[in-house]
C-alpha cells in the first residue's frame, strides 16, 4: 500500500503535538484527483479527504420526438387509409410533378398518422449502464446495507452474520440476473450476424464510447447545443472537399478516370414496378426503422402496405420515367456517433444517414434493376468483391493467399501495395461517377436520374434533440442505402478495373507484380 496523504505535514492530526495523525492509504494514487483537509471545529480532529477517480460516467438524458402509440388502434388507421383519395392520375411530365405528387401524399398519410398515432416529446433518460438490475436485487441490496451499518453501531456478531448473509445474496442474484439477461439477448438475435455482434459488444468487456456534451467549436470546447449541432453539419459537410482539395494539388487535375470504352454495352432502361413489389418491400421493413425527417415511420408503412402500395408505386414509376427524384427523400437526418479517441473533437464522430423509409423502396427498385444490368453484361471486374451478392471479404483474401502461394510454387517473388482510401466513398466525385456510368450503356433518362439524385442532396445534424440548420452535400454517394451500394461498387470497380487487381476490401487494393527468383536465392 502506498500513503496518498501525508501525516503530520497535512494537519490532519489533533490540535497541540500529539503525535497521531489521520490517513488515506490508496493503491493507485493516481487513481486520487483531490485530496486535502478541512477543519470542521466539531472535534480536536481535522478532516481529511480523498475524491477518487471514477471511469463510469452517465450518458446525458435527451428530448426525443417519437409517435405515441398507446392508443393505437390498427384497423381503425387502416380504415381512415382506405377513405383517402390517393393522386394517382397520370399527367403531364415536369420537373414538379414527382415533388407535387409526394407532397400530395405525405400531407394526407401524415394526417392520418397524426389522429392515430400523435407526434410527442419526451426526455428520454441516459444508457441504463446496468439493465439486468431489478427490483428484487435493489431490495436485496437495502437489505444489505441497513444490516451493515448496524452491525457497525452494534459490533454484534449476529448482526455481521446478517450483513455477510445479504452481501453474499446480493453478489449471487447479481451474477444470476447477469447470466438471463445476456443469455435472453443471444437468444433474441437469432440468426441475425450483425445483431448478434451487436450484442456480444454489449456483454463483453470493453471501453464504452458515449457523446460528450461538449465539444470543441473553433478551438473552444462548447456545450451549446445549437452551435454544436452547426458545427457538425459544417463540419461533416465540408471535410470531403477539403480532402478532395488536398488531393487535387497533390495529384493534378489532369486523371484518366475512365478507362471503359463508350457505347460498348446495350443501353440500360428502367422498367416500371408493380405495386405487388412496393407491397412485398413495405412489408418487409423492420418496424423499428430509424424515421427520417419525414417523420414517417416504417411500422405505419407496414401496417398499411396493401393500401399505400399503388400510390407509392405511381410516384416512384413517375421518378423514374421524369428523371426526378422527390427533393425530400434526398434530405438526410444526420446523428454524429463518436469512433475514437478524444469525445470532445469533431473529427472523431462518424456521420450516420437517415433517409425517408419510402427512399429505400425507390432504391432498392433501381438497385434490383441496376444490378440485374451490370451481371447480365460482365461488368463489374471479377475481382470487385465489395457489396456483391455471393462475393465477400473471404473470397478476396483467399483470392489473395492463393496468388502467393501459387508464385511461390513457381518460384516467383510477390511484392504488393494495400492502399486504404481515407473517406473512400464520402469523397466520390460525381462528375467521375457519372461519366462512368454514362460509359456503361447508362444514358438519356436513366443517366438523368441519376445526376438528379446524386445532385442538390442537403442533410441537418441532431445532437441530443437539437437540429442544425441545412447544408448542401456535393460529393461522395449515400453510404445507408441500396442504391448507394451500386454507386459505391462502381466507384472500387473503377479502381479493380484500372489496376487490374482484386479488391482486399472496401476502399482497400491491391497491387501483384511478381519477379523471378534469383539463382542465389532459389539455391
Amino acid at each position: 500500500m502506498e500513503l496518498c496523504l501525508a501525516k503530520n505535514k497535512m494537519g490532519g492530526g489533533p490540535r497541540g503535538s500529539h503525535p497521531l495523525s489521520f490517513e488515506v492509504a490508496v493503491s493507485c494514487p493516481q487513481n486520487v484527483c483531490e485530496s486535502g483537509v478541512v477543519s470542521t471545529h466539531l472535534s480536536d480532529h481535522e478532516l481529511v479527504y480523498c475524491v477518487r477517480k471514477l471511469n463510469w460516467k452517465r450518458a446525458p438524458s435527451q428530448v426525443k420526438t417519437f409517435r405515441n402509440y398507446a392508443h393505437f388502434n390498427v384497423d381503425a388507421f387502416r380504415k381512415d387509409l382506405k377513405g383517402v383519395t390517393w393522386n394517382s392520375a397520370p399527367g403531364p411530365d415536369g420537373p414538379a410533378i414527382v415533388n407535387d405528387l409526394w407532397h400530395d401524399f405525405k400531407r394526407k398519410f401524415v394526417t392520418i398518422a397524426d389522429r392515430h398515432a400523435p407526434l410527442t416529446q419526451r426526455r428520454v433518460r441516459g444508457i441504463d449502464n446496468c439493465p439486468w438490475l431489478n427490483k428484487s436485487i435493489k431490495v436485496t441490496m437495502h437489505q444489505r446495507n441497513y444490516f451493515h451499518k448496524k452491525a457497525i453501531k452494534s459490533n454484534a456478531s449476529e448482526d455481521w452474520a446478517n450483513y455477510r448473509h445479504f452481501r453474499n445474496r446480493v453478489t449471487n442474484e447479481i451474477r444470476s440476473a447477469k447470466a438471463s439477461y445476456n443469455k435472453r439477448l443471444i437468444e433474441e438475435s437469432g440468426g441475425d450476424y450483425r445483431l448478434f455482434w451487436k450484442t456480444m459488444k454489449k456483454i463483453l468487456p470493453g471501453e464504452k464510447k458515449a457523446t460528450s456534451p461538449n465539444i470543441k467549436v473553433d478551438g473552444a470546447i462548447s456545450s451549446d447545443k445549437h452551435c454544436i449541432a452547426n458545427a457538425f453539419n459544417k463540419f461533416f459537410a465540408s471535410a470531403a472537399s477539403k480532402l478532395m482539395a488536398t488531393l487535387r494539388k497533390t495529384c493534378g487535375h489532369k486523371q484518366r478516370y475512365s478507362v471503359t470504352p463508350a457505347c460498348q454495352y446495350p443501353p440500360f432502361n428502367f422498367l416500371e414496378i408493380s405495386g405487388e413489389f412496393v407491397m412485398s418491400q413495405l412489408r418487409s421493413l423492420k418496424s423499428g426503422k430509424a424515421v427520417g425527417l419525414d417523420r414517417i415511420p416504417a411500422r405505419l408503412l407496414k401496417d398499411s402496405a396493401d393500401i399505400v402500395a399503388k400510390p407509392v408505386a405511381f410516384i416512384i414509376n413517375t421518378s423514374l420515367r421524369t428523371a426526378q427524384v422527390p427533393s425530400d427523400w434526398k434530405s438526410a437526418r444526420v446523428i454524429p456517433l463518436f469512433k475514437k479517441g478524444k469525445a470532445d473533437e469533431m473529427d472523431n464522430y462518424r456521420p450516420i444517414s437517415i433517409l425517408p423509409v419510402l427512399s429505400k423502396v425507390l432504391e432498392r427498385a433501381v438497385h434490383i434493376q441496376l444490378y440485374k444490368y451490370l451481371q447480365q453484361n460482365k461488368i463489374l471486374s471479377p475481382y470487385q468483391c465489395g457489396f456483391r451478392k455471393y462475393h465477400s471479404t473471404e473470397f478476396a483474401a483467399l483470392s489473395f493467399s492463393d496468388n502467393i502461394r501459387r508464385n511461390m510454387d513457381q518460384g516467383q517473388l510477390t511484392g504488393a501495395v494495400f492502399i486504404d482510401l481515407r473517406k473512400a466513398f464520402d469523397t466520390v466525385n460525381h462528375a467521375v461517377l457519372l461519366d462512368k456510368l454514362s460509359n456503361l450503356g447508362i444514358l438519356d433518362k436513366e443517366h438523368g436520374w441519376f445526376t438528379d439524385y446524386l445532385s442538390n442532396r442537403t442533410q441537418v445534424v441532431e445532437f441530443q434533440g437539437v437540429t442544425s440548420t441545412s447544408e448542401a452535400v456535393s460529393t461522395g454517394v449515400p453510404q445507408v442505402q441500396k442504391k448507394g451500394k451500386n454507386c459505391r461498387s462502381k466507384s472500387a470497380d473503377i479502381l479493380t478495373t484500372t489496376l487490374g487487381v482484386p479488391e482486399i476490401d472496401v476502399g482497400l487494393v491491391k497491387i501483384r507484380q511478381q519477379h523471378p527468383v534469383p539463382d542465389s536465392v532459389a539455391d
